[in-house]
Protein backbone atom coordinates (compact mmCIF):
# COMPACT_ATOMS: atom_id res chain seq x y z
CA UNK A 1 0.00 0.00 0.00
CA UNK A 2 1.08 3.35 -0.56
CA UNK A 3 0.13 6.85 1.54
CA UNK A 4 -1.34 9.75 -0.38
CA UNK A 5 -2.27 12.88 1.69
CA UNK A 6 -4.05 15.89 1.27
CA UNK A 7 -4.29 19.37 2.51
CA UNK A 8 -5.26 22.90 2.48
CA UNK A 9 -3.25 25.96 2.73
CA UNK A 10 -5.18 29.18 2.95
CA UNK A 11 -5.16 32.29 3.92
CA UNK A 12 -4.22 33.25 8.29
CA UNK A 13 -2.48 29.69 8.11
CA UNK A 14 0.19 30.20 4.66
CA UNK A 15 2.78 30.72 7.24
CA UNK A 16 2.01 27.91 9.01
CA UNK A 17 2.18 25.53 6.42
CA UNK A 18 5.49 27.52 4.55
CA UNK A 19 7.48 27.75 7.74
CA UNK A 20 6.46 24.72 10.13
CA UNK A 21 4.22 22.28 8.41
CA UNK A 22 6.18 21.40 5.09
CA UNK A 23 9.34 21.91 6.63
CA UNK A 24 8.56 18.99 9.35
CA UNK A 25 7.11 16.57 6.71
CA UNK A 26 8.66 13.79 6.72
CA UNK A 27 10.22 13.05 2.98
CA UNK A 28 8.61 9.86 2.62
CA UNK A 29 5.37 11.13 2.79
CA UNK A 30 5.96 14.75 1.05
CA UNK A 31 5.90 13.26 -2.73
CA UNK A 32 2.11 11.76 -1.65
CA UNK A 33 1.14 14.91 -0.76
CA UNK A 34 -1.95 17.55 -2.78
CA UNK A 35 -1.95 20.64 -1.42
CA UNK A 36 -5.12 22.85 -2.27
CA UNK A 37 -4.55 26.54 -1.78
CA UNK A 38 -7.47 28.53 -0.73
CA UNK A 39 -7.88 31.81 -0.10
CA UNK A 40 -9.76 32.01 3.22
CA UNK A 41 -10.95 35.21 4.39
CA UNK A 42 -11.96 33.87 8.49
CA UNK A 43 -10.36 34.17 11.64
CA UNK A 44 -8.33 31.02 12.07
CA UNK A 45 -10.42 28.28 15.04
CA UNK A 46 -13.70 29.89 14.50
CA UNK A 47 -15.45 26.66 13.78
CA UNK A 48 -18.86 28.50 13.67
CA UNK A 49 -18.37 31.43 10.78
CA UNK A 50 -19.49 31.12 6.99
CA UNK A 51 -15.84 30.72 5.95
CA UNK A 52 -15.04 28.04 8.09
CA UNK A 53 -17.82 25.73 6.92
CA UNK A 54 -17.60 26.68 3.35
CA UNK A 55 -13.52 25.43 4.01
CA UNK A 56 -15.22 22.25 5.83
CA UNK A 57 -17.49 21.72 3.13
CA UNK A 58 -14.65 21.86 0.31
CA UNK A 59 -12.52 19.75 3.40
CA UNK A 60 -15.30 17.00 2.59
CA UNK A 61 -15.11 16.83 -1.19
CA UNK A 62 -11.22 16.89 -1.17
CA UNK A 63 -11.53 13.72 1.07
CA UNK A 64 -14.11 12.27 -0.87
CA UNK A 65 -11.67 13.01 -3.54
CA UNK A 66 -8.81 11.02 -1.80
CA UNK A 67 -10.67 8.18 -0.93
CA UNK A 68 -12.57 7.37 -4.47
CA UNK A 69 -8.90 7.90 -6.32
CA UNK A 70 -7.11 6.06 -3.98
CA UNK A 71 -8.60 2.20 -3.64
CA UNK A 72 -6.31 -0.25 -2.34
CA UNK A 73 -4.18 2.34 -1.28
CA UNK A 74 -4.06 4.48 2.34
CA UNK A 75 -5.31 8.22 2.45
CA UNK A 76 -4.84 10.61 5.00
CA UNK A 77 -6.56 14.31 5.58
CA UNK A 78 -4.40 16.37 7.36
CA UNK A 79 -4.67 19.81 8.90
CA UNK A 80 -2.05 22.11 8.98
CA UNK A 81 -1.56 22.96 12.37
CA UNK A 82 0.59 20.06 13.00
CA UNK A 83 4.94 19.33 13.59
CA UNK A 84 5.88 16.49 12.97
CA UNK A 85 8.93 15.04 14.53
CA UNK A 86 10.18 12.02 12.97
CA UNK A 87 9.03 9.46 9.94
CA UNK A 88 5.67 7.62 10.42
CA UNK A 89 4.35 5.73 7.27
CA UNK A 90 5.66 2.12 8.06
CA UNK A 91 4.16 1.93 11.58
CA UNK A 92 0.63 3.59 9.92
CA UNK A 93 0.39 0.83 7.35
CA UNK A 94 0.71 -1.22 9.96
CA UNK A 95 -1.55 -0.09 12.05
CA UNK A 96 -4.17 0.22 9.36
CA UNK A 97 -4.09 -3.13 8.16
CA UNK A 98 -6.66 -4.25 10.46
CA UNK A 99 -8.96 -1.25 10.33
CA UNK A 100 -10.44 0.92 7.73
CA UNK A 101 -10.07 4.28 9.60
CA UNK A 102 -7.71 5.52 11.85
CA UNK A 103 -8.33 8.42 14.39
CA UNK A 104 -6.52 11.11 16.52
CA UNK A 105 -8.72 11.47 19.68
CA UNK A 106 -9.12 14.56 21.47
CA UNK A 107 -9.58 15.31 25.10
CA UNK A 108 -12.84 14.14 25.70
CA UNK A 109 -12.77 10.79 24.07
CA UNK A 110 -13.81 11.82 20.40
CA UNK A 111 -12.26 11.41 17.37
CA UNK A 112 -10.41 14.76 16.10
CA UNK A 113 -11.31 15.00 12.33
CA UNK A 114 -7.59 17.21 12.12
CA UNK A 115 -5.90 13.86 11.28
CA UNK A 116 -7.49 10.84 9.83
CA UNK A 117 -6.31 8.07 8.29
CA UNK A 118 -8.66 5.96 5.48
CA UNK A 119 -8.11 2.45 3.97
CA UNK A 120 -9.64 3.19 0.66
CA UNK A 121 -12.09 0.94 -0.28
CA UNK A 122 -16.03 0.93 -1.31
CA UNK A 123 -17.24 0.89 2.02
CA UNK A 124 -15.11 3.64 3.40
CA UNK A 125 -16.47 6.06 0.15
CA UNK A 126 -19.68 5.05 1.39
CA UNK A 127 -19.21 5.89 5.08
CA UNK A 128 -17.89 9.27 3.69
CA UNK A 129 -20.77 10.03 1.41
CA UNK A 130 -23.27 9.42 4.23
CA UNK A 131 -21.45 11.77 6.56
CA UNK A 132 -21.57 14.51 3.56
CA UNK A 133 -24.98 13.75 3.24
CA UNK A 134 -25.51 14.97 6.96
CA UNK A 135 -23.38 17.65 6.83
CA UNK A 136 -22.95 19.99 3.51
CA UNK A 137 -23.64 23.25 2.56
CA UNK A 138 -27.54 22.75 2.62
CA UNK A 139 -27.82 20.48 5.50
CA UNK A 140 -25.44 21.39 8.54
CA UNK A 141 -27.67 22.66 11.14
CA UNK A 142 -27.62 19.21 13.03
CA UNK A 143 -24.45 19.07 13.03
CA UNK A 144 -22.19 22.47 13.93
CA UNK A 145 -18.79 21.01 12.22
CA UNK A 146 -17.65 18.27 10.38
CA UNK A 147 -16.34 16.27 13.69
CA UNK A 148 -19.20 16.31 14.64
CA UNK A 149 -21.05 14.25 11.84
CA UNK A 150 -18.44 11.94 11.87
CA UNK A 151 -18.18 10.88 15.67
CA UNK A 152 -22.07 10.86 15.62
CA UNK A 153 -22.14 8.75 12.52
CA UNK A 154 -19.35 6.34 12.77
CA UNK A 155 -20.54 4.50 15.92
CA UNK A 156 -23.45 3.31 14.17
CA UNK A 157 -21.53 2.26 10.85
CA UNK A 158 -19.84 -1.54 10.38
CA UNK A 159 -16.39 0.15 9.83
CA UNK A 160 -13.61 -0.94 12.13
CA UNK A 161 -11.99 1.96 13.51
CA UNK A 162 -9.87 2.80 16.60
CA UNK A 163 -7.81 5.69 17.85
CA UNK A 164 -4.46 6.17 16.98
CA UNK A 165 -2.02 5.95 19.81
CA UNK A 166 -0.43 8.81 21.94
CA UNK A 167 2.33 9.26 19.02
CA UNK A 168 0.31 10.93 17.20
CA UNK A 169 -0.88 13.70 19.47
CA UNK A 170 -3.55 15.96 19.86
CA UNK A 171 -2.39 19.29 21.97
CA UNK A 172 -5.12 21.02 23.38
CA UNK A 173 -3.54 24.12 23.63
CA UNK A 174 -5.64 26.08 25.79
CA UNK A 175 -2.96 28.34 27.08
CA UNK A 176 -1.84 32.04 26.94
CA UNK A 177 1.41 31.67 24.65
CA UNK A 178 2.62 35.15 26.36
CA UNK A 179 3.10 32.91 29.33
CA UNK A 180 6.62 31.15 28.99
CA UNK A 181 5.53 28.58 31.87
CA UNK A 182 2.30 28.03 29.59
CA UNK A 183 3.97 27.34 26.38
CA UNK A 184 6.77 25.06 28.34
CA UNK A 185 3.97 22.81 30.11
CA UNK A 186 1.98 22.70 26.89
CA UNK A 187 5.28 21.30 25.16
CA UNK A 188 6.07 19.29 28.08
CA UNK A 189 2.96 17.23 27.10
CA UNK A 190 4.44 15.46 24.31
CA UNK A 191 5.51 12.23 24.66
CA UNK A 192 9.23 11.83 23.80
CA UNK A 193 8.46 9.49 20.81
CA UNK A 194 5.79 11.62 19.60
CA UNK A 195 5.45 11.38 15.61
CA UNK A 196 3.83 14.49 15.10
CA UNK A 197 1.65 17.19 17.44
CA UNK A 198 -1.71 18.29 16.58
CA UNK A 199 -2.33 22.37 17.73
CA UNK A 200 -5.50 22.32 18.09
CA UNK A 201 -6.53 25.87 19.78
CA UNK A 202 -4.87 28.98 20.77
CA UNK A 203 -6.48 31.80 21.71
CA UNK A 204 -7.94 31.65 18.34
CA UNK A 205 -5.60 33.44 16.12
CA UNK A 206 -2.66 32.16 13.82
CA UNK A 207 -0.16 34.30 15.57
CA UNK A 208 -0.25 32.43 18.49
CA UNK A 209 -0.24 29.24 17.30
CA UNK A 210 2.73 29.94 15.16
CA UNK A 211 4.64 31.25 18.66
CA UNK A 212 3.63 27.40 20.57
CA UNK A 213 4.38 25.39 17.22
CA UNK A 214 7.38 27.31 16.71
CA UNK A 215 8.80 26.91 20.34
CA UNK A 216 7.60 23.22 20.07
CA UNK A 217 10.17 22.84 16.83
CA UNK A 218 12.84 23.90 18.83
CA UNK A 219 12.58 22.37 22.04
CA UNK A 220 10.72 18.71 21.40
CA UNK A 221 12.63 19.01 17.84
CA UNK A 222 13.17 16.16 15.39
CA UNK A 223 14.40 13.14 15.72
Amino acid sequence: MEIKLAAFSSGEYQKIFDDLFIPTMPESLKKGLTVTHLDYSGTAGLTSNAPFKKMSFLKMKSIHNGIESNFGDVFIWTDTDIVFFRDFKEDLLTRILDYDILLMGDTVGAYCAGFMVFRCSEKVLAFWKLVMDHYNESNHEKYGYDQAAINALIVKSDLRHTYLPKQYHFNPIWCNPRNPDDITNTINTIPDDAFLSHFQAVEKGWRNKYKIMSETIKRHGKS
